[in-house]
């Protein structure tokens, strides 16, 4: 005996910047990742296009057999300045995105950060990233992603740091979307010994080592919708969210466990409209850390 449904993936993202003690140079901090949104253009006979506009985070153009599409948001990359000057993004730059939960091989699709504003900052700010993505034909349903290394050029110098990207295919718009509505970001901390640092489901920071925590950042919980659209309440045979994942600057790691509220184990039905559902995590520093921008997902299952 078994149940017939479906089972739909989500990954969303989490974002920590660890400094050293002193610190001297210029920094770029991911603290959103670019997400196309939930897009219907799957098993196509023809390739489409869908492009996201930077300055407003909608959706700009698209080509192809009428794609219909929902729910995009921008990556932002908070930039902080060392120096006088203006600093410019590198248009332009390519990635791959590929299907991390689809049932046999599929497609990969190209991005394109054709879409970045402002053009240049003399200050600290946030560099918007939309973008363009190409839709291969005969793309299976799924959830792609990819990591862009994204620049922004100072004078002669390149300064670097890694932004997630993702979009969703669907069949069609008419069922349970999840959309991540608010990554998951722990701000700035220092590498100072072992302690942890909390982020609750309510979005307030804590930590055993108050001293290691400084302002700056981003600190939030992480906020993710179920969207049902259909005309009335729909039954789910499970949620689950992932509880115990690894946060990575390319260099070193940090463990991180993970709670929500309400928790996902209680989630057995979802009316029409939205659901929303708060992220909080804890990181367990040990000392051993290098600086850097640390990334970490999560994935979001639901079967019905």
């Amino acid at each position: 005996m078994y149940k017939v449904g479906f089972m739909k993936k989500f990954i969303l993202y989490i974002f920590l910047s660890l400094l050293p003690k002193i610190v001297s140079a210029e920094v770029l901090v991911v603290t959103q990742a670019v997400d196309m949104g939930i897009i219907a253009y799957v098993n196509q006979s023809s390739q489409g296009q869908v492009r996201l506009d930077a300055n407003t985070c909608s959706y700009n153009s698209s080509t192809g057999a009428s794609i219909r599409k929902a729910n995009p948001s921008c990556g932002i990359v908070h930039y902080l300045p060392e120096s006088s000057g203006q600093a410019k993004p590198v248009n332009n730059k390519e990635t791959t995105l590929t299907c991390v939960n689809c049932a046999s091989s599929s497609c990969s699709i190209n991005y394109r950060a054709d879409r970045i504003y402002p053009s240049g900052l003399n200050s600290e700010g946030d560099f918007n990233y939309g973008g363009t993505i190409t839709i291969p034909a005969n793309c299976l349903a799924g959830v792609y992603t990819g990591v862009l290394d994204a620049e922004v050029k100072k004078g002669s110098t390149y300064y670097r740091c890694n932004i997630p990207i993702q979009v969703t295919l669907v069949n069609d718009l008419n069922s349970i979307i999840a959309t991540s509505e608010q990554n998951l970001s722990f701000g700035t901390i220092l590498v100072d010994g072992a302690y942890t640092v909390t982020v609750g489901t309510d979005g307030t920071r804590t930590s055993t080592k108050p001293a290691a925590v400084i302002a700056g950042g981003t600190i939030q919980q992480g906020i993710f919708s179920l969207n049902n659209t259909t005309s009335g309440a729909m039954n789910v045979n499970g949620v689950t969210l992932d509880s115990n994942i690894t946060l990575s600057n390319g260099t070193s790691n940090i463990a991180a466990t993970l709670t929500s509220s309400p928790a996902v184990s209680s989630i057995t039905n979802v009316a029409k409209g939205k659901t929303y559902i708060n992220v909080g995590g804890t990181l367990t520093m040990t000392g051993n850390e290098t600086a850097g921008t640390y990334l970490g997902s999560y994935t979001l299952m639901v079967n019905y």
